[in-house]
């Protein structure tokens, strides 16, 4: 398993990225200062370190510098809250090796597809997830695409999550507490529904308008998906 070190004070971003990530084969260790970071990087070995907005008094800039400093060739990737070309170019110019301006939640899609692409052009496909094909259901899991019978399937970060884990292990049956924990990360606290409800959200974009139905309810106990 690859491992990523992500700096910044964002908790709840970073509990995004590991979950994410765990499905790729990426493990993603937070801390949430410079000096907690430069601790750390010295203690592992890592494989990518992402920059974001440091807790304590430094900044994204003396926190790259520092790493960079340790070490010239482990692949960076900054996010700054900023769209000015310029600053991006500062970064380049700095030691990162990649540069997203994250402006919007929505952009996690995005920052999880950057790390994936930065790791995959660093060290090949090793160990970086892979391909798993349910029937006519194709799915890449570096790229985070989906394809039933040749045609894309556009789903959300956490649709794409379950199906994945559905898929990992097809023609298994998966409880609704297990689906809770595995996708969600947490330990399951008394109200599946919202199982339920991505289950519905995934058959509508995954079997709707197909006479085979791949997504199928085992009553009393859970869900599967096969062929």
């Amino acid at each position: 398993m690859r491992r990523l070190l992500f700096i910044d004070q964002c908790t709840s971003l970073a509990h995004k990225l590991q979950l994410a990530l765990h499905f790729e084969g990426v493990e993603v260790v937070h801390v949430k200062d410079g000096s907690e970071a430069t601790t750390c990087y010295l203690e592992l070995s890592w494989d990518l370190i992402v920059i974001g907005q440091p807790a304590d008094s430094s900044n994204v800039i003396s926190v790259l510098l520092k790493l960079r400093a340790l070490d010239k060739t482990i692949p960076i990737l900054t996010i700054i809250h900023s769209c000015i070309v310029k600053d991006r170019i500062r970064m380049f110019n700095l030691g990162a090796n990649d540069v997203l301006s994250y402006t919007s939640p929505d952009q996690i899609e995005e920052l999880i597809v950057r790390i994936m692409n930065l790791m995959l052009l660093s060290y090949g496909d090793q160990n970086l997830g892979n391909i798993i094909d349910v029937d006519e259901l194709h799915i890449d899991t570096i790229n985070r695409l989906v394809f039933r019978e040749g045609s894309e399937v556009q789903l959300t970060l956490t649709e794409f999550d379950l199906l994945v884990y559905l898929s990992k292990g097809a023609g298994k049956v998966h409880s609704r507490e297990s689906i809770l924990y595995k996708v969600w990360g947490y330990e399951f606290q008394g109200n599946t529904n919202i199982v339920d409800v991505y289950i519905r959200y995934l058959r509508i974009k995954i079997d709707k308008g197909y006479k085979k139905k791949l997504i199928k309810t085992v009553r009393g106990i859970g869900y599967t998906i096969s062929g």
